[in-house]
């Protein structure tokens, strides 16, 4: 806390951000998708990229985890990988 009080910077953060890929802070991005679903897809797929997000998605791998699929709160990605999905204010075509 110290060093963050007096540099504005913790190297803790630092070093942990290093440990995760940016598109996967990236993916956090898209409604629906928080910090637990975006691990299982890091973890069980290696997914790293909302690009491979789309990929996976369009190959059924998604739908395929624990939590996912028809009921999923996310069905732009997983139901209907043609539709169209907004977050930051970006439209993504899945």
């Amino acid at each position: 806390i110290k060093e963050l009080v007096e540099t504005g910077r913790s190297s803790d953060f630092e070093n942990l951000k290093t440990r995760i890929p940016e598109g996967v802070l990236d993916m956090l991005q898209i409604p629906g998708l928080g910090p637990k679903k975006v691990k299982l897809i890091y973890e069980k797929l290696q997914v790293k990229t909302i690009d491979d997000l789309e990929i996976a998605a369009q190959e059924g791998k998604v739908a395929e985890l624990d939590g996912f699929g028809a009921v999923s709160p996310i069905p732009a990605i997983v139901a209907d990988p043609q539709s169209q999905t907004v977050w930051a204010g970006e439209t993504a075509t899945f």
